[in-house]
Parts: structure tokens; sequence; C-alpha cells
């Protein structure tokens, strides 16, 4: 770590003196051939300038000549792309000039080096920072087109079937060809799977019916149903009826808002983390369009960042399952327990969780995104299914609980076992600690391998309770 001035306030804004924040993370070493992670492949006079300007770099942040610090972390991370301060102060900068998402990405980035307090602490300021502001602009942008139209039901959990049936024949409208877009890519597989089993479930109602995808992705297995593939410069898309779309982004609604006006119902299923690009192409829709949404969103923090009242259970639009809502808990609960591997020694902790949990009597389903390692395994453990070969659509119908760990290095694809967990009701344990907003009132979260036995041991007894 750097030696400039270590009696002054840290850069990173965790208010306390660089020497005991972020001054006390590495070992002073001579600036000739400094010993800073990462760099030991250099030669001598690489590290030496890469020192240099590391500490250059500190200078113009504490004088808050921003602009320059920025350049100065920059050229380091041409060279050293995984140095942790650069990517960490790199980050704080951005924050402070405004640019939250590369902020984020950056703080990220160093989280993933080194998972200091100070980092966790500076992310989760980036993300109430973006938040807020993202959700500003989008009732200004909302505000803006005063005509715009919503559903307005908020419908609970609780609700009867023949309200969520009201709320189905709103939302799908009643006449004319219906037709459903899923984004077809490997990362949106929530939202593939429920427009799909939208789309199966009305083919047996006597209306015509119609499947898009907005992208063929190879890394995605085959849908569940033919489709057909959105084309706007070949004018390949739907043009009458109404049309329900799963997971909108900007990318998948380009062609709708020149063509709004041929539809009678526009119903999306909101699967959106930054509201401000879907804010902007709804500005974009003809007012006489405007009154023809619906919106359906997997929580009602992501319609109120909106400023849009709609369903805060997408899962509401689909035909219920018996007992969906009233589980019924076996002597023997079904626990799925997702682990994101790390590699090598970093993984011994998340062993250790599963070896103290399969002592307590419980039926496992493990979810690991790759061939399961042994020893950690015995063969004889044949409940234990790999997520890469039982990726099923009902992968998580008969089970209990979601145990989730590993967040922080997560593939994004596996979110969706969080967005399916949760329409399903389930109670979740997990160390997704940037994302505790969005919890629902059967989540924990813990920080530390004590902290998930604590919290395992509290959702045993209330699932035996």
């Amino acid at each position: 770590m750097l030696s400039v001035s270590r009696n002054t306030a840290c850069p990173c804004g965790s208010g306390k003196k660089f020497k005991q924040c972020c001054g006390a993370l590495s070992v002073q070493a001579a600036p000739s051939a400094p010993a800073y992670p990462g760099w030991d492949a250099f030669a001598a006079d690489v590290r030496s300038r890469l020192w240099q300007l590391m500490e250059a770099a500190l200078q113009e942040q504490r004088t808050r000549n921003l602009e320059r610090a920025r350049e100065l972390y920059g050229e380091v991370l041409v060279h050293a792309p995984e140095t942790y301060d650069a990517l960490h102060m790199l980050g704080v900068i951005e924050m402070e000039l405004g640019d939250y998402a590369r902020a984020e990405e950056l703080i990220q980035a160093s989280i993933g080096l080194m998972p200091t307090p100070e980092a966790r602490i500076n992310l989760s300021i980036v993300r109430q920072r973006r938040r807020s502001r993202e959700g500003m602009y989008a009732v200004r942008s909302i505000q803006m087109v005063d005509a715009i139209g919503v559903f307005a039901a908020r419908l609970p959990r609780s609700t009867e079937v023949d309200g969520v049936a009201d709320a189905r024949g709103a939302f799908f409208g009643n006449e004319g060809i219906l037709h459903f877009v899923v984004p077809g890519d490997v990362f949106n597989a929530a939202s593939n799977r429920l427009g799909v089993k939208l789309f199966q479930e009305h083919t047996t109602k006597g209306r015509s019916v119609k499947l898009w995808r907005t992208s063929v992705d190879p890394a995605l297995p085959a849908l569940a149903a033919p489709a057909a593939t959105i084309d706007p410069s070949a004018g390949v898309f739907p043009d009458e009826g109404c049309v329900v779309i799963a997971g909108p982004n900007p990318a998948m609604l380009e062609w709708l808002p020149a063509n709004a006006d041929r539809l009678d119902v526009i119903g999306l299923l909101l699967d959106v983390r930054e509201p401000q690009p879907l804010c902007t192409l709804l500005g974009q829709m003809p007012r006489t369009a405007l009154a023809k949404l619906r919106f359906a969103a997997r929580s009602q923090e992501v319609l109120s960042d909106l400023g849009l009242a709609g369903i805060a259970d997408p899962d509401l639009l689909t035909e219920p399952r018996p007992g969906k809502h009233a589980r019924r808990f076996s002597a023997k609960p079904r626990i799925g327990v997702f682990l994101m591997p790390l590699g090598g020694r970093n993984d011994l902790p998340r062993w250790d969780l599963l070896a103290w949990l399969r002592t307590q009597n419980v039926f496992i389903r493990l979810l690991y995104p790759r061939p399961l390692p042994s020893p950690h395994l015995a063969n004889e453990d044949e409940h234990l299914v790999s997520l890469v070969t039982d990726w099923q659509d009902n992968w998580c119908t008969d089970l209990d609980a979601l145990v989730y760990w590993g967040a922080e290095q997560r593939a994004h694809q596996f979110d969706t076992l969080l967005v399916e967990a949760r329409a399903q009701g389930l109670p979740i344990v997990t160390d997704f600690g940037a994302e505790t907003a969005g919890l629902g009132e059967d989540e924990e979260i813990f920080f530390s391998p004590q902290e998930a036995k604590a919290c395992l041991t509290r959702l045993l007894e209330k699932l035996r309770g």
C-alpha cells in the first residue's frame, strides 16, 4: 500500500486515517522494487514506474484533482489490471464524478481481488446513490409522459384465484392474436421460462398465439417451444393483437414505439435493474399507445423505481398450481444449496458448510455450476444433483428452501436461481448482501460461515416447527 501522508483521511471515504484504512492493507516497500500484490512478474524498472504512478495518483486524489488521478490510475491498470488499490480508488473517483455504473464495476473488481470492508462499504454507497439517481430520473420521465396508462392492481400472494383470473384477463386482453416475446439469451433464463410457460398455457385456450425471441444464443438450450426471431430491419415483429414481453430491455423493444399503435394491449413483464433506458423508451411511445401498457415486475421495488403501479408478482399471471402458496414441510426438509466455486482453498468454507448441513437430517440438492469435485462428495450421495446435468424448469418446485453462497463472484446467469426461488416463495439464506433492499420476509443475509450456520439453524427450526 502507498506511504503518502499516512495520517491524513483515506481517499476511499471511510472516515479513517489512511494508515488505519487502505494504508494498512499491504506492507511498505522500497520504491525501486515495491512488493505489491500482482506485480511480481514485472521487471524492477516496471514495478518502480507503476509505484510512482500510484503515488502520483494518490497525491492528485488527495488534492481533489480527480480527472488527473483518474488518468494515472487508468495508466496503472493498463499495465497491471489486477491492482487492488488502482481499481478501488478509481472506483471511488468515478463515484464522485457521477459515473455510478463504472464505479460499481471497478469496486466490484477490487472486491474480487481483496474483499476488504472499505471496498464493500463503498460498493454499497455507490449502489445506493445509483438507485437514488435513477429513481429520480425515472419519476421525472414518467411525469413527462402524463397520459401513461398503468394496470394499477397490486395483488398480494394470498389473492383469491377469481381475482387473479380477472387480472390475467386485463393483462392479456380478450381477443385477437396473442404474442409472447422472450429474450432468447442465456442471461435471461428466468424471463425465457416465464414467457414460454405463459405461451404454453394459452395454446390450449382456443386463442391464436405466437412465440417470439429477440436473439438466438448458441449457449442457450433450445426453448421449450418453437419461436420466430424478431428482425425489425426486415419488418418481422408482432404487428397486431396483444403482445406480452418478458424481461424487456431497450434492445428487446427497439421495434415497439413505431408500431405500438397497431397493438391492442402491451404487457411488460419487467426484469430491469436500470430504469433509465426503459423510461427513455416509454417517452418515445405515441400517446395513443400509452394507455395500452400493462406492467408486472418481480418486486414492488422495480415498479416504484419506475414510478409505476402494476402486478408485483408475474407468477400470478400463470395458472395456479395446487399447494404452491401453502407449502407443507416434512420432518426432513429439502434444501437447495448453490455454491459458486472460487477455486482452491477459498472453497473450503463452502464445503465445510455443506458437510455440516449433511449432519442435520435434511435432503440436499446441490446446485453447482460445474462437475462435482471429489473427494468432497462420496459416490453414495445420489441426492446431490449437479446444476450442469439437472438444470430443469422444475428445479425448485419440490424444495423447501434455498442456500445461495458466492454472490460477489457469481456468473450473471445464476441470478435467475434467486428470482425463481422467490417466485416459488422459498425461504432464502444468502450472502447476496449488496441487494438487501430487495429482501423478502423469509430471507436472511450472512457474511461469514459462522453466521451462515446460525441462519441455517434458525431456518431448519422454522421448517420443522
